[in-house]
């Protein structure tokens, strides 16, 4: 469909990702982002190649652990909890069964 896995560039972007979520009526409050440390490990890097700005992040708690997973953590879910704040990003195996959150970029549509 021309999407990929979301690539989150501002802060306001990330309240206004995890506001959606909190605002959804379901129990699934964790989504797959497009950001992963599987080429080089503790290089992160978004699905377009750039690397994560060390200005903009958002993990949770002693995140990113690699927490004794054997398949080890390479990929991000934006996991959004009772704590009210932006820090909700959780490295986690990549085999892991999330839903996601994808974009696109916007059609420019021409009027004549």
């Amino acid at each position: 469909m021309g999407g990929d896995l979301v690539k989150i560039d501002s802060e306001k972007e990330q309240r206004f990702l995890v506001e959606r979520i909190r605002d959804k009526e379901t129990n699934d409050k964790e989504f797959w982002i497009g950001l992963t440390d599987s080429k080089e490990e503790a290089t992160w890097l978004w699905v377009d190649n750039s690397t994560l700005s060390t200005s903009l992040i958002f993990w949770h708690g002693l995140e990113p652990n690699n927490a004794g997973n054997p398949d080890g953590e390479d990929c991000v879910t934006l996991r959004v909890n009772e704590a009210e704040d932006l820090k909700t990003w959780f490295d986690q195996s990549c085999k892991a069964d999330h839903k996601r959150i994808c974009e696109k970029p916007a059609e420019l549509i021409m009027l004549h």
